[in-house]
């Protein structure tokens, strides 16, 4: 009986903390069940390879640029290289 207890109680505190992570990412705090818009580690490589090699930073800056007039003209990403 009190394994049932224990595990009820683990399921409630697991439960609890769910709910509060995903009302932290809801309001923008944190990521817990989506991913960061740039794909985490593979964006802070780009950015570490940009200190070393000045062309790669040209290219990431283009990338943001591109992904910033995205957003303002309200397109999909990706529409644009397809037109």
């Amino acid at each position: 009986m009190g394994i049932v207890v224990w595990g009820l109680g683990l399921l409630a505190v697991l439960i609890a903390v769910h709910l509060v992570l995903s009302w932290a990412e809801s309001r923008g705090w944190i990521y817990y069940r989506r991913s960061p818009r740039h794909g985490g580690s593979a964006y802070h490589l780009m950015q570490m390879s940009a200190i070393f090699d000045p062309k790669f930073r040209q290219v990431i800056e283009t990338m943001i640029e591109d992904e910033r007039q995205d957003e303002a003209s309200g397109e999909p990403t990706g529409e644009r290289e397809r037109a």
